[in-house]
């Protein structure tokens, strides 16, 4: 529920802008647009006593990453080192280490969509 509030929160701090889930062709719309949405998901496993591995859901070519979140499937311990989107922006990612001999099954979920910003 957090992602939607803060989503929520960009969305009224930058208006004018217009959400298009229809398609993904891009609208004329004149203003600054996003549109094509779509979720991601990519399923991962860290390995009992691991040192901090990595699992990525990217987004399909051309979107940029809006937010996403992971769901722990299974597993014992484990500890977050780092949750975000990936530095060129293409994807959602989850840094985790593992506290336990057990491997944690993970599902990362990236949420993309085309943006496209009004040339002046």
């Amino acid at each position: 529920m957090k992602s939607i509030h803060i989503f929520t929160a960009i969305a009224l701090i930058t208006a004018p802008l217009v959400l298009v889930n229809a398609d993904d062709k891009k609208p004329n719309l004149g203003r600054d647009a996003i549109y094509g949405y779509e979720s991601v998901e990519q399923y991962g496993f860290i390995l009992g006593n691991s040192g901090g591995e990595v699992v990525e859901a990217q987004c399909t070519e051309g979107r940029k990453v809006l937010g996403g979140g992971y769901t722990l499937l299974s597993g014992g311990a484990w500890e977050v080192v780092s949750l975000g989107p990936s530095p060129d922006g293409g994807g959602y990612y989850l840094n985790m280490t593992s506290l336990t001999e057990e491997p944690q099954e993970v599902l990362v979920t990236a949420i993309c969509a085309f943006v496209s910003k009004k040339s002046d």
